[in-house]
């Protein structure tokens, strides 16, 4: 075959990277403290390890109170959920995501409707959301007729 008859050919691949969802660890204190925030630390990366969870992510909010979502590490977490990136969180208990029990509800409603498992190591729950919405309603009501009782000694002058 001569030079003549050869064909110049160009070739091209196309690689389609497709990164796996990762698991976010979330911790977080309501005041700055070094030693609460790395015990958190320590039993969402011991947690994530004997579970198996191998590409994990570590969002921590040292210093923020539980009363609102407006915490940096959290933004970035949701962020993160949105793009597709983050497909389990794990926290040591639900009150790291929110104190306001309400506004946690629908944030892990919220959150299961979009696919992604959500575990809360000392509450005992993993994606198991109707157990955990009885629990905090059963503590919300309790919450509030408590309050309510101190709300009525103090009305009456007890």
């Amino acid at each position: 075959m001569s030079n003549h008859d050869k064909k110049k050919i160009t070739v091209g691949v196309y690689l389609r990277m497709n990164k796996a969802p990762k698991t976010a660890l979330y911790c977080r204190t309501a005041s700055p403290c070094a030693d609460g925030i790395e015990k958190q630390q320590k039993m969402l990366q011991d947690y994530a390890a004997k579970d198996g969870h191998t590409d994990t992510v570590l969002y921590c909010d040292n210093g923020s109170n539980g009363l609102n979502f407006d915490r940096p590490s959290f933004k970035k977490l949701e962020k993160d959920i949105k793009n597709g990136d983050i497909k389990t969180v794990i926290v040591c208990d639900v009150s790291r995501i929110s104190r306001n029990g309400i506004d946690m509800m629908k944030w892990i409603g919220k959150f299961k409707k979009s696919g992604g498992e959500f575990v809360s190591i000392q509450d005992g729950y993993s994606d198991e959301f109707t157990e955990l919405e009885k629990d905090i309603l059963k503590h919300l009501m309790k919450y509030k007729k408590t309050n309510r009782s101190k709300q009525n000694k103090i009305a009456i002058g007890s």
